[in-house]
């Protein structure tokens, strides 16, 4: 980062800020409670999946994996999801699951940066004429849902050094070159 900052790069604070990623950061790591960078899954759903539930019950978490959300049903009136149709986990691609979801339960759907307005849109949120577009009943009109997508290109820097290595790994030592 002192380096980068030297060469008269910016110093971009929040990299999903407005300001957008243009100049030099460290990116964001989902960090374990022992300090390890891990996977999202491994720092949030896995201990969710064994941890018990109001009822004392562990399992409060259902996986599906291999399935994709297509849309939720909404309660016209309050705007809760009531379902979620799939596709995946035993359905073909043709075909559609419908899940009802538990009163009171809640839903994480996962779909990335580009999935994830997709599925509001086509579960009636989003901007009213996209939604007519696309011939979908409008249900929340909110201009945000899909704007201000970016790529964020970014270049993954590694260097050697032949003096002094850094990695504790054996093979990376100078000696082992």
């Amino acid at each position: 980062i002192a380096a980068a900052r030297a060469a008269s790069l910016p110093l971009v604070e929040d990299v999903n800020g407005p300001l957008g990623f243009d100049g030099c950061s460290v990116l964001p790591q989902t960090i374990d409670r022992r300090g390890r960078r891990v996977s999202s899954a491994a720092a949030f759903l896995l201990p969710a999946m064994f941890r018990a539930n109001a009822a004392g019950r562990s399992g409060s978490v259902t996986l599906f994996q291999e399935t994709t959300a297509i849309y939720a049903r909404l309660d016209a009136a309050t705007k809760r999801a009531t379902h979620v149709v799939v596709q995946g986990s035993g359905a073909t691609a043709s075909e559609a699951r419908d899940l009802a979801l538990a009163p009171g339960g809640e839903v994480i759907v996962a779909l990335g940066p580009h999935a994830s307005p997709a599925f509001l849109q086509r579960s009636g949120v989003g901007p009213r004429t996209t939604l007519q577009k696309a011939g979908v009943a409008c249900l929340v009109d909110n201009a945000a849902v899909g704007a201000n997508l970016a790529e964020r290109v970014t270049v993954d820097l590694v260097v050697q050094t032949l003096v002094n290595p850094v990695s504790r790994s054996p093979s990376l030592t100078s000696a082992a070159l």
